[in-house]
């Protein structure tokens, strides 16, 4: 019994650190700093589980969120001035339903 609970738990371990999803309630942004910040404050993060929301006057790019490639509750971009293309969420796997 102890070898199969071992076995489990390798493989609880090993599909956590395939596809490492946070935020299950989403987040939102509203600097770009807390964009740009993004990858030292979640370092292992690719998924995004809840929505993103992305609105601010300073916000200028998306670099900050390359490391994303999935986004489970959708994306709200809005009220972002000085925001000239959507470069750095190339790597987000379109959602369909």
């Amino acid at each position: 019994m102890k070898k199969y609970s071992i076995i489990l738990i390798a493989l609880f371990l090993v599909n956590g650190a395939i596809g490492q999803g946070c935020l299950p309630f989403g987040v939102e942004f509203t600097t770009q700093s807390q964009i740009d910040d993004f990858p030292m404050i979640f370092p292992n993060c690719v998924r995004i589980d809840g929505p993103v929301r992305i609105q601010g006057n300073d916000i200028t790019n998306f670099n900050g969120l390359s490391q994303l490639n999935f986004l489970g509750s959708g994306l709200m971009i809005y009220s972002n001035p000085n925001l000239t293309n959507f470069s750095g969420l190339e790597n987000i796997d379109p959602i369909l339903e």
